[in-house]
């Protein structure tokens, strides 16, 4: 079982401000860890579990309540990219160009997806369709249960760094280095819309709750608004002054979030121009993913950094809060369930901390 009351994390060097938010100790560290930085993580659908992929190239399956390691997947020949854990079945991508699904509860390997010639970058799972998405500038569509692949879809001139499956229009979305998204039928396998405008590389997209919106942020330093169903461009949202690596929608308030390489997240009005800027410089890096955990308090947000730091931000006073610091040297993943915040690290451990309303708040309720 892991430890309790972890020996303290190495800080970088504090100010008054860090010092007062710093979450010192995580609540608990797993015994067991992978041999190099963990790349991806994954709840189960019921909750119990943890899945991480390392650059080790292997799989661990964690148990939230006993906090041990119950099993190793190996067989991948390079780090682990993605992952995506299903009631039975876990299923990872790879640096090794290999998509594979494994039998969760006893880590027999069941198959091997082929196909495709770069980097695995993205898996999504609908009923019985895998999608996938790649560096070798293609995504694809396969039967879940056969192994089949349906679809190969071809148009991007560079890799595919982003994907969104949309199972109601039948429909999947691929941001990619060559500064376009495209939605593709999922029936056909032709490109429906190509989203020009971007004088770079796509790095993120999200769709809004409606479905009615696109935004994309890109290496241009811009924030783009489309229509999602016409593909026409609405609103750029110009302010951060490097690129523009991710972005998180609130859930019930008109109003998302962006994160630059240029060390700020901003907050922009869905129907404006003006953002406002995160206040309390940390020194923290770039921000490399925003979240807001579901069944979460709201007025939060999570952002991870260049440098290893994960900070909660109040959406209103766009301030931090609190700051951990789980490792020291790539942005951190993340998850929050059930006030604890689970992060893997540079070094291969799997930690938790506290991320309940009273710990982020300082007792505010």
């Amino acid at each position: 079982m892991g430890s309790d009351n972890s020996k303290a994390v190495k800080q970088n060097s504090e100010t008054p401000a860090t010092s007062r938010l710093l979450v010192p100790y995580p609540v608990f560290t797993y015994d067991e860890k992978h041999h190099q930085r963990i790349n991806c993580l994954s709840f189960s659908p019921n909750k119990d579990f943890l899945v991480s992929g390392g650059e080790d190239g292997t799989v661990r399956i964690w148990e939230l309540t006993t906090r041990k390691c119950v099993d190793v997947l190996k067989g991948h020949e390079s780090y682990i990219t993605c992952i995506i854990a299903l009631e039975e079945f876990v299923v990872t991508g790879s640096g090794d160009k290999s998509i594979r699904k494994w039998n969760f509860n006893n880590g027999e390997l069941l198959g091997t997806f082929e196909g495709h010639h770069g980097m695995i970058s993205n898996l999504d799972i609908y009923e019985n369709f895998l999608f996938s998405t790649s560096f070798d500038k293609t995504a694809r569509i396969y039967n879940f249960s056969t192994g089949e692949c349906l679809f190969s879809l071809e148009g991007h001139t560079k890799l595919i760094s982003s994907m969104i499956v949309m199972p109601q229009r039948e429909l999947l979305l691929t941001g990619s280095g060559d500064g376009t998204v495209r939605t593709w039928n999922c029936t056909s396998g032709e490109t429906a819309l190509t989203f020009s405008g971007h004088t770079g590389p796509i790095l993120c997209v999200k769709v809004d709750v409606d479905k009615r919106h696109l935004y994309t942020g890109g290496d241009d330093k811009i924030v783009r608004q489309w229509d999602l169903d016409t593909a026409a461009p609405k609103t750029r949202f110009i302010g951060h002054f490097s690129a523009v690596l991710c972005l998180c929608l609130h859930r019930t308030k008109n109003m998302f979030f962006s994160g630059s390489s240029d060390r700020s997240i901003r907050r922009w009005p869905t129907q404006g121009k003006k953002g406002r800027m995160s206040s309390g410089n940390l020194r923290n890096g770039s921000i490399g993913t925003i979240i807001m955990p579901d069944g979460y308090n709201d007025e939060f947000i999570f952002a991870g950094t260049a440098t290893g730091s994960i900070m909660c931000i109040d959406i209103f006073s766009m301030s931090p809060t609190r700051l951990y610091q789980p490792q020291l040297k790539s942005v951190p993943r993340f998850l929050i369930l059930n006030g604890l915040m689970y992060t893997g690290t540079y070094g291969g451990e799997v930690n938790a901390w506290k991320a309940d309303i009273a710990t982020i708040t300082g007792g505010r309720e």
